[in-house]
């Protein structure tokens, strides 16, 4: 069993709202994560390219971590305290669609839909749960690197009676939700003619009407698992789309009509989509990555206002890729960061129903320096300060060093993401951020 090592990044907010939040990157791992909270305040985790899910306590000490022969890269948790699964599981050398419910404790397989084998990757990559029960869920097979099909399927918690209803697309970018308890939206884009397909079913893939949106002025591109939203104000369908050099919420009618020229809500130039959901209080919570590589996460209202927009750099840039709500109000968002180098890490942050965040504003730099990070020490060039102060991502003092000389060298071991400060007497004159990896 694989030990996991991370860094934990924890902070209690103000006591008006007093919500635990949190970030945390595991750097033994590789890939992404996708993580939720039970019932009980506790936090499953898989981990796909590691084959393991983890159950945490509400401050993510491990409770237990099991290993499987499938990945896990979507996951709901049942009513009942089973975890449905989806991802691929390797058949004869092939990644296999792959759906899987566990029991609450993740030991006994309860029921699992395997599929043959094809010559693609082929994987679940969105997953959802219609008011009945009903599990459905999408398998993307990638042919090549333009293009890329969805298939859709249901079946029931047990594992039994359920029907495949094949839906396919030839587009890049696919997703989907319920915009009510029998109606099912269907999202795709055509990467090479710049046309989005809408299409809405029901519960049992009856075909009710498709909707062609063509822009004149770029190929629009739809990203990810459930940016198909219902609009509870006025009962239409929300869609979060990329038109080339801009990218926004849109609105359609529920019978396919009345499309926009522009979007309603503008978040992020070329911003990509990867997940939404609908939020108790009303209204949803999108996130993405825009073009920058950092993550975001907006809250919008039921009368599509922007309510908070918050982002999220990690160790250098962040991929969002699953969001949860939580007991308490907040949102658990969990995906992957990357360091200098192109290693890819699994990540997960916890943010307030405000969008409080844990992370200290980085104050912008009135003076150039130098800071890396070699043999074991921080290194700093400058020629300005006189004192150097370490923090981490919450502010607490790490290590603090006075009488400096233009290059100064910081014995330090421990790995993660910090701030390096540089004081004149006692006023701020630069600040960076630096990444410390995992010593080998």
């Amino acid at each position: 069993m694989k030990i996991i090592i991370s860094i934990l990044l924890l902070t209690i907010s103000s006591a008006t709202h007093a919500q635990q939040i949190f970030e945390k990157i595991f750097f033994n791992q590789h890939g992404t994560a996708c993580a939720a909270e039970d019932s009980d305040g506790h936090f499953l985790i898989s981990f796909p390219e590691d084959t393991t899910i983890m159950k945490c306590d509400s401050n993510l000490n491990p409770i237990w971590t099991k290993a499987y022969d499938f990945s896990t890269y979507v996951f709901e948790i049942l009513d009942d305290g089973k975890l449905a699964c989806g991802g691929y599981k390797s058949v004869n050398n092939f990644p296999t669609p792959y759906l899987a419910i566990l029991d609450s404790i993740g030991d006994s397989l309860v029921a699992n839909l395997p599929y043959g084998p094809i010559n693609y990757s082929n994987k679940v990559t969105q997953l959802k749960i219609n008011s009945r029960g009903k599990l459905f869920f999408a398998s993307k097979t990638t042919y090549s690197s333009s293009y890329s099909s969805y298939n859709l399927y249901v079946m029931d918690t047990a594992g039994t009676g359920f029907q495949v209803n094949l839906y396919t697309n030839g587009g890049n970018n696919f997703h989907f939700n319920f915009i009510d308890p029998n109606k099912m939206v269907v999202a795709s884009d055509l990467i090479w003619s710049g046309i989005i397909n809408v299409d809405a079913f029901d519960s049992s893939f009856n075909h009710f009407w498709n909707s062609t949106i063509v822009d004149t002025m770029g190929n629009p591109h739809v990203f990810g698992a459930g940016v198909v939203l219902p609009n509870t104000s006025n009962g239409s369908i929300i869609l979060g789309a990329r038109y080339d050099w801009y990218s926004g919420l849109f609105t359609l009618s529920q019978s396919g009509t009345a499309w926009p020229t522009w979007p309603v809500i503008f978040l992020a130039d070329q911003a990509k989509y990867t997940d939404a959901i609908e939020v108790r209080q009303g209204g949803s919570i999108c996130i993405g990555t825009e073009v920058s590589g950092s993550g975001f996460a907006a809250r919008i209202d039921s009368s599509l206002n922007i309510l908070w927009y918050v982002t999220f750099n990690g160790i250098n840039g962040v991929d969002p890729f699953f969001v949860k709500e939580c007991s308490d109000g907040g949102f658990i968002i969990s995906g992957s960061t990357k360091d200098f180098w192109g290693n890819i890490f699994p990540w997960i942050t916890k943010v307030d129903r405000f969008g409080t965040t844990t992370s200290i504003a980085e104050p912008k730099s009135t003076v150039d320096f130098d800071v890396t990070y070699q043999n074991q020490s921080i290194i700093v060039r400058q020629s300005t300060g006189d004192k150097i102060i370490v923090y981490d991502l919450i502010g607490k003092i790490i290590s603090k060093i006075e009488n400096v000389a233009h290059t100064t060298y910081i014995p330090f071991e421990n790995d993660g993401i910090y701030i390096v400060s540089i004081y004149k007497g006692s006023n701020l004159v630069g600040s960076k951020k630096l990444f410390v990896p995992e010593r080998k």
